[in-house]
This record gives C-alpha cells, structure tokens and sequence, in this order.
C-alpha cells in the first residue's frame, strides 16, 4: 500500500470520527440562510433540549400543541448555553391586530373563542380580564383604528398598545421578548429555526424533520374564529404603527434578516398593510 492510500485512508476515518462525535454530543452548527432547511446542520435526538420563544399571537398554541416543547411565554427570553432555540414570529401589525381582537373578545363580547382560563378566572374573581386598569382603558376606545390613531395624541392610546399587563398581548411583541433583536445577535448560534405565522404549515413539517418527528401536519384544520374580528386600520393608524415599531419591532426584523432567519420578501411584507388581507 503506497503513501498517498495510506493518507487517504487516515483522512477518511479522521473524518468518519468527527461526525460520529458531532452526532453523538447533538453538536448544532447553524449557518442561516434564506432557506433555513438548507442551512440545518443538527437534528435533535431529544426535544427537552429545545426551548420554544412562544411570542403571542404568532401560531405558537399550534406549535405548542404538536411538539410540547418547553418554552418562554409571557416572559423575557432568556439564554442557556446548553439549549437550542425555536422562535415564533409574525407580521407586527398583523400580531397587535389579533392581540387586540383577543383582548375584544373577552372586554367588550365576553367572549373567546378558545378558553382563556386564567382571564376567565380573574373576572369571576374580582370583575376583569387582565388589570382592572388595562379592562378599563381599553373600553375607551371606540375601535381599533380609533386606537391606533391616537397613539401619539393619547397616553392611554400609547400605554395600551405597548401594554404588558398579564396574559395579554398587545406590546409583548417580538421586540418584548427577544430584546429588540440583541438576543439573536447575541445567541443566534444557538437558534435552530424562527417560524412565522404565515408559513405555519411548512414550518411545522420542517421542525418535525428536525427532532425526527414523522408527520405531514395542515394547520387549517386548527384555524379559530373570531366572529367579531376588528381589523380596518385608516392610513394614519398604519403610519403611527409603523412609527411606533421603527425602532422596536422592524429593529428586530432587520436583525432577523441579517442573521438570515428570514428573507428580503419578507422583511418587505412586514411593512405593508392592507386592513381586506387575512388576518
């Protein structure tokens, strides 16, 4: 056997060893692209070594519901260096206006279409919602365009919709939890997907391709209802929107997009509004 086939040999089973290695200590490389599956590297033996940042309103009940995962809602993220992370996300104005509608459900209608128990429990016990304050500032406003156009004229318009009273939604956005964006500079290593609400099928599948899950999940099948859904924003209340979100939400967004988890087409799209599209 001549020297250059003895080398040859050496360097394959140098390499066969790294990867067994990589494999067996759930070793994550992660080099963000466009396409995040394409740039996947690790493939997880146990789901426990997942956290899921379950911003509201962006299909994380969904997430949550399939994979089980441990996870972060309605609080700050925060780092462990021996985990890897899972964040949900969504068009920002698109998220308020479903946080809204949520909070509208239960305020105004008394109603929600899927049980919110811990809301529920505090008006049978002491009259409200979410804070006697919150319940009480947001019945006065008229709509949620009448909201939205007041954020910078109103202190209570303003206070509303960056709100982070219990269990609701409305300013515990993307930028809220993920500390607009310097979570993922800071740790976008260990950050294995970003989902958005919008692409909640082809994520879900692409996620249970990653912990080894067997299946091909339809979210349609899960979609709810809101049957009194507020969504007409005027141009004033998507300017003031995107004012608000400037240094915050679109912030984080750009972020996202340097690191890779998301694309151009839909950084853009998270600027438009149209109050006909679907929310």
């Amino acid at each position: 056997m001549n020297i250059f086939i003895k080398e040859l040999l050496i360097s394959i089973l140098i390499i066969l060893l790294f990867y067994l290695i990589i494999k067996r200590n759930n070793v994550i490389i992660i080099k963000p692209g466009k396409d995040q599956m394409d740039n996947v590297s690790y493939y997880a033996d146990d789901i426990n070594d997942i956290i899921f940042i379950h911003v509201g309103k962006t299909g994380g009940s969904t997430m949550k519901s399939v994979f089980n995962f441990k996870e972060i809602h309605h609080q700050v993220a925060t780092f462990n260096k021996n985990k890897k992370y899972i964040i949900s996300i969504r068009h920002p104005i698109k998220r308020l206006i479903s946080a809204y509608n949520m909070s509208k459900s239960l305020i105004i209608h008394n109603d929600l279409g899927v049980s919110n128990k811990q809301a529920l429990t505090r008006f049978k016990k002491n009259g409200y919602y979410y804070t006697e304050e919150y319940d009480r500032i947001f019945k006065k406003f008229k709509s949620l365009n009448d909201l939205c156009e007041k954020i910078f004229t109103s202190d209570d318009a303003y206070n509303l919709v960056t709100s982070t009273a219990p269990s609701q939604h409305l300013g515990k956005n993307m930028s809220w939890y993920l500390n607009t964006g310097e979570f993922i500079k800071k740790y976008h290593k260990n950050i294995i997907y970003v989902t958005k609400q919008e692409t909640l099928n082809d994520d879900i599948n692409n996620i249970a391709k990653i912990i080894g899950m067997d299946i091909n999940y339809n979210s349609e099948k899960d979609k709810r209802v809101n049957k009194n859904k507020d969504e007409y924003l005027s141009p004033l209340a998507i300017k003031n929107l995107i004012k608000l979100y400037t240094d915050t939400e679109y912030k984080t967004l750009q972020i996202l997009y340097e690191y890779g988890f998301i694309d151009k087409e839909y950084l853009d799209y998270c600027y438009t509004y149209n109050s006909s599209s679907n929310i």
